[in-house]
């Protein structure tokens, strides 16, 4: 398979904090399956980007946001043995107020709450801590759904 037919697919994550912990969820799904990661996911053909975050969070955590907040765009790009596999766009939210009792969902194998320390000891997704420091960032300093890039 030549590498032109992989097109880019916009995929979001979520970080939820709570005071100096965030939500991460084991991968249950290709690629990355095992490693912690963002909860997030592809977004559907017509959905916005802040309703696939909520979605996905919900679907993956049973948490509900109320307020999201724009962090980063990043791309995440998948090779095995120099063969691309898979490119996506990933646009991560920030959030603090959620709803519900956390509890691992549908692609995720398991959920925990890690605060830095922690997370220097497991094995993440590639890129995790620059999102999380955006994420926090973006908490800091913005209004509920702002998209600025």
């Amino acid at each position: 398979m030549s590498e032109y037919k992989i097109l880019p697919v916009p995929a979001v994550s979520v970080a939820v904090f709570r005071e100096d912990v965030v939500l991460l969820v084991r991968r249950g799904k290709p690629h990355y399956r095992g490693l912690w990661s963002l909860p997030g996911g592809s977004i559907k053909t017509g959905e916005t980007m802040s309703a696939a975050a909520r979605r996905e969070l919900e679907e993956e955590t049973g948490l509900l946001a109320q307020e999201l907040r724009f962090s980063d765009v990043s791309d995440v790009i998948v090779r095995e043995d120099g063969i691309l596999l898979a490119h996506y766009v990933i646009l991560t939210f920030a959030a603090r107020d959620v709803a519900g009792e956390a509890k691992a969902g549908s692609d995720a194998c398991e959920i925990g709450w890690f605060d830095r320390q922690a997370r220097m000891v497991i094995e993440t997704t590639p890129k995790l801590e620059e999102a999380i420091f955006a994420a926090e960032a973006a908490l800091k300093k913005g209004t509920a759904d702002d998209f600025r890039v």
